[in-house]
């Protein structure tokens, strides 16, 4: 009951987005590429916290492959709700 999942990719904007895996790693990236990729469902934060009506977090876990700059450019919605965070 306290602990909440979702299965949604993380990202600067709502919506479907192209999610590859192309490049010199093995990570994983939201890119404008359909070369060996997937269409997956992303959300900003702010809209996830939101949509479970969450007004304080005390523990965020991400783990966004690089992804860090795209979700903290909105961090002045989202960040005065999360305690603490792991990147």
């Amino acid at each position: 009951d306290r602990i909440t999942t979702s299965n949604l990719c993380v990202a600067d904007r709502t919506g479907t987005l192209t999610f590859s895996k192309n490049g010199p790693s093995d990570g994983h990236r939201i890119s404008s590429s359909d070369i060996e990729s997937i269409e997956v469902q992303g959300i900003t934060l702010t809209d996830l916290l939101d949509r479970h009506e969450f007004h304080k977090v005390d523990l965020l876990k991400m783990d966004i492959e690089g992804a860090e700059a795209l979700v903290f450019k909105s961090a002045s919605t989202w960040l005065e709700k999360i305690r603490w965070a792991i990147v």
